[in-house]
Order: structure tokens, then C-alpha cells, then sequence
């Protein structure tokens, strides 16, 4: 399994800042958040990023894309789905083989509730759209060389693996797959545990995100390293390598304080456990 180190995990911080601590610590990849470039320009921020990253000696394994096709509004629906055409037709030409994302936010009147909103507020229309969208973005996607994946995230359609499952089923393509993530279906109270999860999605998993979460008296903690919160990543990896799956995996910190703490950390912990897996 590849690691690459989120540049979330840097969100405070230019992304060279981030490239440097990925390529000191041993990092194989990064994953690029939309904190680090420009949507509404992405090829002049594309050209300068894998130019900082070849400096480093980074490859960008990944990059983030903000999908919203289940929206009332159908018009900017199609306009979001036509701008991720466009997306998926430029990253392959920097060799960025994942983007990740969702379909859309999906959140009532108390978003930090998180087992009341995303998929338990879904009707059937909502999946129609989202299958609709990544039909089409999907053959697009599997025509240029580019896997779609859809990161298991709260207050999203896809916040549980069995919600994930039914829209890929849905969407029947090789090239949109899903991400699990442990932490954030954690703190959704409707989701399965990472274990579940990823046996849930095998054979349909693009790539794997790690965060851990620490429950203090109801309220999530995401400052927290691998290694220290509530999710043993042991079983976890274990059961991703069980599947088969040997693609990225991504180490998000979400958390307060010195990421560059998080960064050093977190890879040798993660690296630890494939080590010794592979015993």
C-alpha cells in the first residue's frame, strides 16, 4: 500500500510546507485538498504544484474534488457535473490517477447530528441523482484512466459503507469506488465500525482514508494521532489487506496543535502495522 499524508493535514500552512514534511518523514504521496489550490483555476495551479512537488521529489497520488449533484437546483447540478468532466480530463494529463470526493451535502436543521442527516434524510431521488451524475462522469472517467472515489464522510448520501454500497451498485462502474474512513463513520452513529465497513465494500474500495477520534462524554475529538484514539488501526489495515486492496492510503489529521507532529508520527505507526502484517 502506498502512503500518502492528506495536505489537509497542513491546511494552516502554504503547500510547500507540506511537500517538505511529506518528503522528510518518508510519505509516498500526497492527497491535494481544495484548501491548496484553485478551483476556478486549477490547470495554473496544477503547473505550479507538480513543479513543487517534483523539487521534493512528491507525487500527488490524489486530489480532491467538491461534487454537489443531488441539489434541488438542476441547473447547478449539470454545471457541477460538467465542471468535473472537466477535472477529470485535465488531472490525467499531471498523471493523477484518484480524485476524491462526494455527490453533495445532505444536512437538516442540526448538521452536528450526524446520524440524523446525510443518509437518513435521503429519498430515493437523491440516489437516482447521485447515479445518474457518476454514470456518466464514471465512463468518462474509466475512458481516461481515472478511478472516481466517494470518501465515506458525515452528512453526506454516502455515510455509512451500506449507503456507499447501494449507490455504487447503483452506478455499476469500475472507475467510482468508494473511501472508507473509519474516523468520520465513528462519529456518525449509523454507520458500521471500519472492520464492517471495509468488508462491507470489498472489491469496491479506490482508496482508504485514516483518522482516529477520541468520544469524550458524546463530543468527537479528532486531535488525537493514529496511534492514540479510540479506533485500533491494527484490525482496520488487517482487514483492508485481507481484501486485496493494495492502493493508497491516505493519513488525514483533522486535529489541533502542530500537524508537522502528526505528520512525522503517524506514517511510522501506519508503517509499523504493514510491517508487521506482512510478517
Amino acid at each position: 500500500m502506498r502512503l500518502c499524508m492528506h495536505s489537509y493535514t497542513f491546511r494552516a500552512y502554504p503547500l510547500d510546507r507540506a511537500l517538505k514534511k511529506a518528503a522528510q518523514y518518508g510519505w509516498d504521496g500526497i492527497e491535494l485538498n481544495g484548501k491548496h489550490f484553485d478551483a476556478d483555476d486549477l490547470k495554473t495551479s496544477l503547473d505550479e504544484i507538480i513543479e513543487a512537488a517534483a523539487k521534493y521529489g512528491v507525487d500527488i497520488s490524489v486530489i480532491d474534488f467538491p461534487g454537489n449533484f443531488i441539489q434541488d437546483d438542476r441547473d447547478e447540478a449539470k454545471r457541477s457535473v460538467e465542471r468535473m468532466a472537466e477535472w477529470i480530463s485535465l488531472v490525467r494529463n499531471y498523471g493523477i490517477q484518484i480524485m476524491n470526493g462526494g455527490v453533495g451535502s445532505l444536512a437538516g436543521d442540526n448538521p452536528g447530528d450526524y446520524g440524523r442527516n446525510g443518509s437518513a434524510l435521503a429519498t430515493e431521488e437523491h440516489y437516482e441523482r447521485a447515479a445518474e451524475a457518476l454514470r456518466q462522469l464514471g465512463a468518462q472517467a474509466q475512458s481516461e484512466g481515472v478511478v472516481l472515489t466517494l470518501e465515506i464522510h458525515m452528512n453526506t448520501l454516502h455515510d455509512t459503507a451500506a449507503s456507499t454500497r447501494k449507490l455504487l451498485d447503483m452506478v455499476g462502474s469500475p472507475a467510482v469506488l468508494a473511501n472508507p474512513d473509519p474516523g468520520n463513520m465513528y462519529a456518525t452513529s449509523t454507520a458500521e465500525d471500519g472492520v464492517q465497513a471495509i468488508e462491507m465494500l470489498e472489491g469496491k474500495i479506490g482508496l482508504a482514508h485514516l483518522k482516529n477520534c477520541i468520544n469524550v462524554n458524546g463530543t468527537y475529538s479528532y486531535s488525537t494521532l493514529l496511534e492514540s484514539g479510540d479506533i485500533d488501526f491494527f484490525n482496520v489495515l488487517a482487514a483492508l489487506q485481507k481484501t486485496g486492496y493494495d492502493g493508497p492510503v491516505t493519513v488525514e489529521y483533522c486535529g489541533l496543535g502542530d500537524p508537522n507532529v502528526a505528520a512525522a508520527r503517524d506514517v511510522t505507526y501506519v508503517r509499523s502495522i504493514l510491517n508487521e502484517l506482512s510478517e
